[in-house]
């Protein structure tokens, strides 16, 4: 069986990537904004958004300046472009609120479920979102590569951290996942991140998953060695029996966390962290790019 990816992604590199870097690919709603960052779930002790946030992604925006180029976060969602209340536009609008040191840097947003990337430009103090038509022309070849020679599935969300990881193979680094609902269900399956060739689906049961180890049981070691961290926030995917059977299963890939639910409070940063630290025992060379950073 072949385990490694045989796709060739000799195209111009997407996202860029240095050496010791960490590379967070995160959706948005429930997981980077947490559920109580919305005005009808704000604690009653908070008076507005920016009395909550501002501590919140204070920690991201300071982790970026500690770390310079070496921290980078792209945003997937399963928001259209556009400005609405449900579009990515209104990501940017909130962002626009905080203090501007607290601001986290985002360099692209991709929306419509891993469909289209967006670049983010900050003009005059307004973000602007526009298409970047030659990076996704890029995308859309390498997505086609894969649903052909990987899984026979669609690519979603997963398909610009399957990128990111192979750079990270490359030049040592580490991408971080993070997600909470249906539409994140694929990006979050670990399986997702390996070559299983030959047609063989991506296991989406526990069932399935017993029976490709049982099968293959040199996928396990595979999976162990892949450059990635994968953190599950709470909501629909942490109560399904799969997901808690992979976190279970590969306990030194997965993460978990809880929404928060006040002032200061800040789970996925908290596993973002541990999660370098990790790093930074397993692989050595990471751990010294970082050091002379």
């Amino acid at each position: 069986m072949k385990v490694n990816s045989d796709v060739l992604l000799q195209k111009k590199q997407i996202i860029a990537f240095k050496a010791g870097k960490t590379t967070l690919i995160t959706d948005f709603d429930f997981t980077f904004s947490p559920k109580v960052f919305e005005d009808k779930y704000l604690p009653k002790d908070v008076k507005q958004y920016e009395d909550i946030a501002n501590p919140y992604f204070k920690r991201f925006s300071d982790l970026q300046k500690k770390l310079k180029n070496y921290f980078k976060i792209f945003i997937s969602s399963g928001r259209k472009p556009g400005n609405g209340f449900t579009e990515a536009g209104f990501i940017f609008k909130r962002f626009s609120l905080l203090k501007k040191e607290n601001q986290p840097k985002i360099e692209g947003i991709i929306v419509n479920n891993g469909k289209t990337y967006l670049d983010v430009n900050e003009i005059e103090g307004k973000f602007i979102l526009s298409e970047n038509i030659e990076k996704n022309k890029q995308r859309n070849i390498i997505r086609k590569q894969l649903e052909e020679k990987q899984t026979g599935e669609e690519i979603a969300k997963e398909l610009d951290a399957i990128i990111a990881i192979k750079e990270a193979k490359e030049n040592d680094d580490l991408v971080i996942v993070s997600g909470d609902g249906t539409n994140d269900r694929s990006f979050l399956n670990i399986y997702s991140y390996i070559g299983l060739g030959n047609k063989i689906k991506i296991p989406k049961s526990i069932k399935e998953s017993e029976k490709l180890l049982k099968e293959y049981p040199q996928i396990k070691e595979q999976i162990e060695t892949l450059p990635l961290k994968i953190i599950i926030m709470e909501g629909v995917c942490l109560k399904e029996e799969y997901y808690q059977y992979l976190v279970k299963t590969f306990p030194n890939k997965y993460k978990t966390g809880k929404q928060a639910i006040k002032i200061g409070e800040t789970p996925l940063y908290d596993n973002i962290e541990k999660s370098i630290e990790e790093y930074k025992i397993e692989n050595k060379k990471y751990a010294e790019a970082l050091k002379k950073n």
